[in-house]
């Protein structure tokens, strides 16, 4: 029914291109269709556009707004994540927030003071844009803390090759 009256395309206007009041009433309407839409609502969403705008919001020093801004990115990458088990593991989602530039202000908001802002990021990244090669490299770092590590370094001047224990 909300499809039908057409009501979303207005609202991903407002959210777009409103003034910073509107955006946010907009961003709230966005976000409770989001997070209370059935998945066709939520690929209709995403399908006209609205992953740009929420992404672009991602900058505003508002907690609230950041907050619901990520929680609805968190929907449409989890409705991405299912639509990607049938495109070659390639979340669709993830990389429209990529292309919008999205995926840098998320990196950016592990910076932000707030605690709720800065776990909903640190969890859209680790669950949706760290992929095999980085989960790899952390373990590798991880698994070498704690212990006796030795780390070579050729100094060409020298023609030398010495080990630093750590």
């Amino acid at each position: 029914a909300v499809i039908d009256a057409n009501v979303f395309p207005s609202l991903l206007n407002n959210l777009q291109s409103g003034g910073f009041s509107v955006q946010k009433e907009a961003m709230w309407a966005v976000g409770n269709a989001l997070s209370g839409g059935s998945a066709v609502q939520i690929r209709y969403l995403s399908s006209i556009g609205c992953v740009k705008p929420i992404c672009d919001l991602l900058n505003v020093a508002d907690k609230r707004v950041l907050v619901v801004a990520l929680e609805a990115l968190e929907q449409l990458l989890k409705m991405g994540e299912e639509d990607g088990k049938s495109n070659d593991g390639v979340n669709p989602c993830a990389v429209t927030v990529e292309e919008a530039g999205g995926l840098e202000k998320i990196e950016f908001l592990q910076s932000q003071e707030s605690e709720e802002v800065y776990e909903k990021a640190i969890r859209l990244i680790e669950v949706y844009f760290t992929d095999e090669d980085d989960a790899a490299a952390e373990a590798v770092a991880v698994a070498g803390v704690g212990g006796n590590q030795q780390f070579a370094l050729q100094l060409n001047e020298l023609g030398s090759n010495q080990k630093f224990n750590f």
